[in-house]
């Protein structure tokens, strides 16, 4: 199951809130244990009420946030130091199953809001290029997910091409390392009916999970937005004249 959490902050700013300070918070609750996967620790607000937006994506790591005692005690957030109003609130939740039976698409247009990057090692990259997105993103579900039925193979992204582009690269520090990430859109064309399957459960997961490296940091968070589907959803034409990202 994975769950949006929102834990209600007072006394601060949240104009001055990095990422990283938050990412520091939320660590201290969930620790870096692998058996608590969580994601997209950042601030929102929420009916004029500024919160820290955390993403649970497991049950143990549900339990977890469901168990912490925060409201009223202090928080230190870079400089500034506030206070939680309440412990972490639910907001809504989506299981694997849900998202594994999404409404598969030929064409994805994707909006990277954040800068997005696969790496080697302590190397990054902004070159999003779609079989190596699979992959990351399809080990990563596969670790999650308890029902064999729902496993993904990421072999089914060969052949997907990106149709389109119109972003640039973004650079960030997290962890002392320099990262080079992708921040703008993408349109993703798949050739084959698994492909389509594939890549449709893949980015309907990364708008909860983020997608690419130092996601529970902020970074690859997107979004989908509406694209002109091909007429052959099996055989995608390739045009020699680029069409709109829209």
């Amino acid at each position: 199951m994975i769950t949006h959490w929102a834990v209600p902050v007072g006394g601060i700013d949240a104009r001055h809130v990095k990422d990283i300070h938050v990412h520091a918070v939320v660590t201290s609750w969930l620790g870096h244990d692998p058996l608590v996967p969580w994601t997209s620790a950042t601030m929102v607000n929420i009916d004029g009420v500024d919160a820290i937006h955390v993403v649970g994506l497991s049950d143990r790591a549900d339990q977890m946030l469901d168990s912490v005692a925060v409201a009223t005690r202090p928080v230190r957030l870079g400089s500034q130091t506030g206070h939680f109003l309440t412990d972490p609130i639910p907001l809504e939740t989506r299981s694997y199953e849900e998202l594994f039976d999404c409404p598969v698409e030929a064409a994805h247009c994707v909006r990277f809001v954040t800068p997005t990057s696969v790496r080697d090692g302590n190397i990054s990259s902004p070159f999003l290029e779609p079989s190596r997105l699979a992959k990351s993103a399809v080990k990563r579900w596969n670790k999650l997910v308890d029902n064999p039925t729902l496993l993904l193979d990421h072999r089914h992204a060969a052949g997907t091409w990106v149709s389109d582009l119109d972003g640039r690269n973004g650079i960030v520090t997290r962890h002392r390392i320099t990262i080079s990430g992708f921040v703008g859109r993408m349109r993703f064309v798949c050739p084959t009916k698994d492909s389509a399957r594939l890549f449709s459960t893949v980015w309907a997961f990364a708008e909860h999970a983020g997608i690419g490296s130092y996601t529970t940091s902020g970074l690859g968070r997107i979004l989908r937005e509406p694209t002109w589907q091909p007429t052959n959803a099996t055989t995608p034409p390739r045009s020699t004249e680029p069409a709109p990202v829209r």
